[in-house]
């Protein structure tokens, strides 16, 4: 049986992507400001790899990066629970 995905679903997905995608809309924000998409690439992959990718490593990079997609996970997982405890049908 197939069912399809709720407005509220659709909705939720939406906005745990953007949570999760917010350190790579902040360096696009950032590289349009300036004009430089040059290093967009390497600035995403420095975040990504904690500074791993430059030669040292911080865990202050890699909670400001991955901490958003935690955050995602856990905020579609609340919502997904709150939907299915209030039976919401949208």
């Amino acid at each position: 049986m197939h069912r399809r995905q709720g407005l509220i679903s659709k909705v939720t997905s939406g906005i745990a992507l953007t949570i999760g995608l917010s350190p790579v809309i902040s360096r696009a924000q950032e590289a349009m400001a300036g004009g430089g998409w040059q290093n967009f690439g390497a600035n995403v992959a420095y975040d990504y790899s904690g500074g791993a990718s430059q030669g040292h490593f911080s865990t202050d990079t890699l909670v400001r990066t991955y901490g958003p997609l935690l955050g995602a996970v856990v905020f579609k997982k609340a919502i997904s629970y709150l939907v299915k405890v209030a039976k919401l049908k949208i």
